[in-house]
């Protein structure tokens, strides 16, 4: 993929300054009748810039995804990507807040899987909180299926959304959400979800990462983050719990009765890396 093929007037990326896009979120969609890998990206330049693609041949090719309706251009800061065997989902707007605010802001859904049909904007005038998360920049979805029954966490910056489907076919007015959001929180980051349990999930902001073992009603301080000696958290996935920093990924190992913060190779070596690599940019 290079940002330079869509970056030309009228393209998703057009910009001056193609070296300020960055990939945001590369999923994989593997039901139906397709093996489809999606990718996000954002350009920070202004803004105003971003997009959708998407591969089915593993990544040599690949198309920019549309907007359906007469105005097909999908050009907005794309910041996450959920798949599911049923949709895709994109969280959109613009995180760095610049002068020329973009004012796309929500979830983006995609009509089909595999199809040329592209993605729109969901609606539920019944339910406020949908209205309220389709007003707000979206930083993070996850989402599970556990026994049939499907859940999914939204993170906008401010706050946390849980969303339960309880009707297929009724788009956004077939889920319920409710406000989730932990009581001592700072910008949001990122989120994640036990894939055996939806009631598990964990949130990150700033230097902390919180969990909820009942879907979100009461949230702790999770292991030994929170703390001043914490990297910052930009980025959660469920394998057990790995966080991204921009000091590497690290995993939770929960050996006795509380957890610590582990490199994914030797501790002692990654956190040298680490100091390594922040001098060197010093320099």
């Amino acid at each position: 993929f290079d940002p330079e093929d869509f970056d030309g007037p009228g393209e998703p990326l057009e910009s001056d300054r193609p070296e300020r896009t960055s990939t945001t979120a590369i999923e994989y969609q593997q039901e139906g009748s397709c093996e489809r890998v999606y990718m996000s990206a954002a350009n920070t330049d202004t803004g105003l810039e971003g997009g959708i693609f998407y591969s089915d041949d593993g990544g040599v090719n690949w198309t920019a995804d549309t907007l359906n309706g007469a105005s097909p251009l999908l050009k907005m800061p794309v910041n996450t990507l959920w798949t599911s065997e049923h949709t895709v989902w994109a969280g959109v707007g613009d995180e760095a807040n610049n002068p020329a605010v973009s004012t796309e802001t929500g979830i983006r859904a995609r009509v089909s899987l595999c199809g040329s049909s592209a993605f729109w904007k969901p609606t539920c005038s019944s339910d406020p909180l949908v209205t309220q998360m389709q007003s707000e920049v979206v930083v993070a979805i996850d989402g599970v299926e556990v026994s049939g029954q499907h859940t999914v966490y939204v993170a906008s910056e401010d706050t946390l959304y849980r969303g339960d489907l309880v009707s297929s076919g009724s788009g956004f007015c077939g889920w319920t959400f409710a406000d989730v959001t932990p009581s001592a929180t700072a910008e949001l980051e990122t989120v994640a979800v036990d894939t055996a349990d939806a009631d598990h999930a964990w949130v990150a902001f700033g230097n902390c990462i919180q969990e909820t073992t009942d879907g979100g009603s009461t949230w702790t301080d999770y292991a030994d983050s929170c703390q001043p000696e914490h990297e910052f958290v930009k980025k959660l996935v469920f394998d057990d719990l790995l966080a991204g920093t921009e000091d590497g990924l690290f995993a939770y190992a929960v050996p006795e009765a509380h957890s610590a913060l582990l490199g994914l190779s030797a501790i002692g070596t990654l956190f040298s890396l680490a100091r390594l690599r922040r001098r060197s940019r010093e320099n």
